[in-house]
């Protein structure tokens, strides 16, 4: 039996290591635009999420912009994505948002394109509850021509929604 567990570590690390090998030769560069590229979005990101400024927001945005990610419906346009944002600032004060950011270029494949990603921590009070929330997001934004033409957004919701009263119920469990 301790063969096969060693046998299948073997075959796993192996698997592994050829996916590393790929990541390492992925067709990616350091961005020449780097830092206008990390100011634009860091400015749009912190006058979206912190100061409340969708006019500055809406100026750093592609007409053609399309939002994705966990934080609302699958994708979004710049319109839907103000709304949004002005529903979430009804329940949200103190907000804060810290990050650090980088910036690459990918050089073919669909993917193609200067890229910035941010890693931060988005904090606020609920108005609602009087609650501090506070959780870790990934946000990678495109960047064409000086605009934010769409972006990506990760971060775990549930923590959130149990923090400020959802309760999650097993499958088959009556309401109460």
């Amino acid at each position: 039996m301790k063969k096969h567990y060693v046998f299948l570590l073997l075959v796993l690390a192996g698997s592994l290591s050829g996916l590393a090998s790929m990541a390492q030769n992925a067709p990616m560069i350091p961005n020449q635009n780097a830092q206008r590229n990390i100011k634009l979005v860091s400015d749009f990101v912190k006058a979206i999420t912190v100061t409340g400024e969708q006019d500055k927001a809406r100026l750093l945005l592609s007409p053609s912009y399309v939002a994705h990610g966990s934080s609302w419906a699958d994708s979004a346009t710049i319109e839907q994505t103000m709304k949004n944002w002005q529903m979430a600032y009804k329940n949200q004060m103190n907000r804060k948002n810290e990050f650090s950011a980088h910036s690459f270029r990918i050089l073919s494949g669909a993917m193609k394109g200067d890229w910035v990603g941010l890693w931060g921590t988005y904090s606020y009070t609920d108005v609602r509850t009087g609650k501090a929330i506070s959780f870790p997001y990934q946000y990678t934004a495109k960047v064409v021509e000086n605009k934010i033409v769409s972006d990506r957004t990760y971060f775990d919701q549930l923590p959130i929604l149990t923090e400020v009263g959802f309760k999650i119920l097993p499958p088959g469990e009556a309401r109460k």
